[in-house]
C-alpha cells in the first residue's frame, strides 16, 4: 500500500506537468487549443454613462454614453512597468440623438497620433492599448456606424388617364405620372434602390398614313435631379394593323432599376423617355395606371 500511494502520486504530477506544458488554459474545455481557450459565452462589464466629462477605468470594457451635451470621455493614463495595459481593449458607443463624444487620451498622449477622436451620434469606436507610456498610447482597431439600419421607402403610382407620347430622339420628356421626391432625413449619405415598372395600357395610336404596321419605339431613364443615369431599359410596342384614323395599340411593360447615393436632404426621381423612333405614327396615347416608381434605402 505503502508503494501504491507514491505511485499514484507520480502519476498525477506527471500528467498535471504534461498539461502545463502546452501552456495553454482552457474554461469548459480540457484540450485548449489557444492560449485561453472559453468553450462557452463571455461577459464584461457594461457601463452606462451621460456626464459630460468622464474617465474610462480599469474596470470598463463596454461604456456607452447617451448624454443630454457634447461630451468627453478621457482614457486611463499609461503606467510603466507592472499593470501596464498593453492589449487592453475598450468598446465604446455614442447612443445619443445628436451629440458628440470626444475620447481623449490622457495628459499629453496620443490615439493613433492625435488627442482624441470625435465620435458622431450613432457611432463607435473599437480601441486597443499599445503598451507605450507616451506618444501613441491606443490605437483604434475599429470605427463603425452602431445604428440600427432605418429604412427609407417612398413610392409613386401613376394615376390612370390618357397622356400622348410626342418626345424626340433628343428631348427626354417626364412619363405623366412618374415623378418622384424623396427626402433623406439622415447626417449622411445613403444608398437608395431605385425600381420603377412601367405598364402602360392599350392606347390611340394615330397614324401618318393610310393602312400600316404601327411601332413605338421609347428609351425610359431613371433621371436623379434632373441628371440622367445609366439606368435604362428599351420598349417596343407590338406591331398594330390600323387601316386609317386613329385605333387601339398593343400594351408594352418594362421595368428599370438601380442604385443610387443620395446626400441629406431632398431629391427629386423621375421617369423619363426618349422616343427612338415613331414607325408610321404622329403619336401615341398610353393610360399608365398602374405604373410605379420607388426609393428604399439599402445597407
Amino acid at each position: 500500500m505503502k508503494k501504491f500511494i507514491p505511485t499514484i502520486f507520480l502519476i498525477t504530477a506527471l500528467y498535471c506537468a504534461g498539461y502545463t506544458q502546452t501552456g495553454n488554459t482552457g474554461i469548459g474545455t480540457s484540450t485548449p487549443g489557444s492560449k485561453l481557450t472559453v468553450n462557452g459565452s463571455l461577459a464584461a462589464n457594461y457601463r452606462s454613462e451621460t456626464a459630460t466629462t468622464a474617465t474610462i477605468g480599469a474596470n470598463d470594457f463596454y461604456v456607452v454614453w447617451n448624454g443630454t451635451a457634447n461630451s468627453t470621455l478621457t482614457l486611463p493614463a499609461a503606467i510603466i512597468g507592472n499593470g501596464n495595459y498593453k492589449g487592453r481593449l475598450y468598446y465604446i458607443k455614442n447612443t445619443t440623438a445628436s451629440f458628440n463624444m470626444v475620447l481623449a487620451a490622457s495628459g499629453s498622449e496620443l490615439i493613433d497620433g492625435a488627442p482624441g477622436i470625435s465620435i458622431p451620434s450613432g457611432y463607435g469606436v473599437n480601441i486597443v492599448n499599445t503598451g507605450a507610456t507616451s506618444g501613441t498610447t491606443w490605437e483604434v482597431v475599429s470605427f463603425m456606424n452602431a445604428s440600427i439600419p432605418q429604412f427609407h421607402t417612398s413610392s409613386v403610382i401613376a394615376a390612370g388617364g390618357s397622356a400622348t407620347l410626342t418626345g424626340t430622339t433628343s428631348t427626354a420628356e417626364v412619363l405623366p405620372g412618374m415623378s418622384l421626391t424623396v427626402n433623406n432625413p439622415s447626417g449622411e449619405s445613403l444608398n437608395y434602390l431605385i425600381n420603377s415598372s412601367i405598364a402602360f395600357d392599350a392606347g390611340a395610336a394615330t397614324p401618318t398614313n393610310g393602312a400600316v404596321n404601327m411601332y413605338v419605339h421609347m428609351i425610359p431613364y431613371i433621371y436623379v435631379d434632373g441628371v440622367a443615369t445609366s439606368f435604362r431599359t428599351f420598349i417596343e410596342s407590338e406591331p398594330t394593323r390600323v387601316s386609317g384614323g386613329t385605333e387601339a395599340s398593343s400594351n408594352f411593360i418594362g421595368n428599370i432599376n438601380g442604385t443610387v447615393s443620395l446626400a441629406p436632404g431632398s431629391h427629386t426621381i423621375e421617369v423619363r423617355y426618349i422616343i427612338s423612333s415613331f414607325s408610321n405614327l404622329a403619336s401615341y396615347t398610353i393610360n399608365q395606371a398602374g405604373s410605379t416608381i420607388t426609393a428604399t434605402t439599402i445597407y
